[in-house]
């Protein structure tokens, strides 16, 4: 009778202990795994906000640089001297040169051209445009009443070229004389040159990432890797809000956003407003894959922890088993 209460006492002894080890090591495991959880998310979400920081630089320098080419190119007294006397056999000529020599140099031009305030065509890089009116109607009357009365460039963000179907950057460069526009330079600069640099630096922690140009004001895809998107306005609601964000003035440092999508995933966006062009860069990827490495170090954290309590418990067994009668002293 006494070894069978002494039994039952080791036993007793045994679960206590056994309860005690295991709410030490969820406790353990809990406050471990949360603050490792942490450092690894904030890594993560720092590495992918200074990736996008390096990247809309790049974007920034790229476009501003083929600004200034565009810019230099209606500088030039070529442009201006055919502007006033377009039926200008030799002034045409000059231009005409100028045009290709100046587009071949740079080498960013999808097409370069001079052409008059009702869009006809006098230079243009393609011999073939050469004469041909870009513009009639409405589309005519728009194109002279927003972009024509500027002194400055107008950058229309990337779109489809209508003549090869490249990606590029539409720009517009008015030339004035006096309070009169006498013609404009445009120019479509390659957009694929800077989303093949883009897409080829691939981003710690955004494997599959999607990359997005959104214009702030009207909320319409300035670059999408769905073509079909292309120059319609986004429906997504994460967009939506962070165009939303961008308004009421969330600065500008790179900042990230999660939401659920219309399929149920969950979905991370770091952003970056580019202020002086009035875009949106984004990266978006699923939230399950960037926060991947967070569920493996809870994992990890919660095998040793489970280790470390199997352990205890089982030297704790072996002692009662092996010390069991001598508690009876």
């Amino acid at each position: 009778m006494k070894f069978l209460a002494n039994k039952k006492l080791a036993s007793r002894i045994g679960i206590v202990m056994t309860g005690i080890t295991l709410v030490g090591m969820l406790l353990l495991w809990l406050i471990v795994s949360s603050n490792v959880a942490a450092i690894v998310k904030n890594d993560i979400t720092n590495q992918m906000t200074d990736a996008v920081e390096s990247r809309a630089a790049l974007i920034n320098k790229y476009v501003a640089s083929a600004e200034d080419y565009v810019s230099a190119f209606a500088l030039g007294d070529e442009v201006r001297q055919l502007l006033r006397a377009p039926e200008d056999s030799r002034a045409l000529t000059r231009a005409q040169n100028y045009t290709q020599d100046f587009a071949a140099i740079k080498g960013i031009f999808e097409g370069l051209y001079i052409a008059t305030p009702d869009t006809h065509v006098l230079t243009h890089t393609s011999k073939d445009a050469v004469g041909i009116t870009t513009r009639s109607g409405d589309s005519l009357k728009t194109f002279q009443d927003t972009i024509l009365p500027k002194r400055s460039l107008t950058n229309l963000g990337i779109m489809k070229s209508p003549g090869t179907g490249s990606m590029i950057l539409s720009m517009y460069m008015p030339i004035h004389e006096g309070q009169q526009c006498v013609g404009y330079v445009g120019a479509g600069v390659y957009a694929s040159h800077l989303m093949d640099a883009l897409l080829n630096l691939d981003i710690k922690g955004l494997p599959d990432s999607e990359y997005v140009f959104l214009n702030a004001e009207t909320g319409v895809y300035l670059y999408n890797e769905d073509d079909a998107l292309l120059n319609t306005q986004t429906t997504d609601a994460g967009y939506q809000e962070i165009i939303q964000l961008v308004r009421e003035g969330s600065g500008l440092q790179a900042s990230t956003y999660s939401y659920r999508d219309e399929q149920g995933k969950n979905r991370l966006v770091v952003y970056k407003y580019l202020k002086d062009r009035g875009w949106i860069f984004m990266v978006r990827e699923d939230a399950a894959e960037v926060y991947r490495p967070v569920t493996t170090v809870r994992l990890v954290v919660g095998v040793v922890c489970a280790a470390i309590a199997g352990g205890i418990i089982l030297v704790v067994l072996l002692i009662l088993r092996r010390e069991g009668r001598e508690l009876m002293v």
